[in-house]
């Protein structure tokens, strides 16, 4: 079942070749994610994360609403000013 979550996202790394990403946050654990949707997603929320040579980076903390599904791949993100859902605790929402 999928769990949402809040947290501050402070970098992502990733390789395009594997096509595997992964989102670092300040106050949880990382997110493994799909590289190249996940990058372009953050370009268009956020407009500063494609530098030159298409590397990807996060310039300054972001707080984001985020969910996993059940192995903790990243599902999808809302930047938290755009946010229309229920009040995020600490232990995140599972959907059921």
């Amino acid at each position: 079942m999928p769990t949402t979550y809040k947290g501050t996202l402070v970098g992502f790394g990733g390789n395009w070749m594997s096509g595997i990403g992964q989102l670092f946050f300040s106050d949880r654990p990382a997110v493994m994610c799909e590289n190249a949707a996940t990058v372009r997603a953050l370009q268009g929320a956020y407009g500063d994360v494609i530098d030159e040579g298409h590397c990807a980076s996060i310039k300054s903390p972001r707080e984001i609403v985020y969910s996993v599904d059940d192995m903790g791949l990243l599902l999808g993100f809302t930047p938290v000013g755009e946010w229309t859902g229920p009040e995020i605790p600490e232990e995140g929402i599972t959907e059921s």
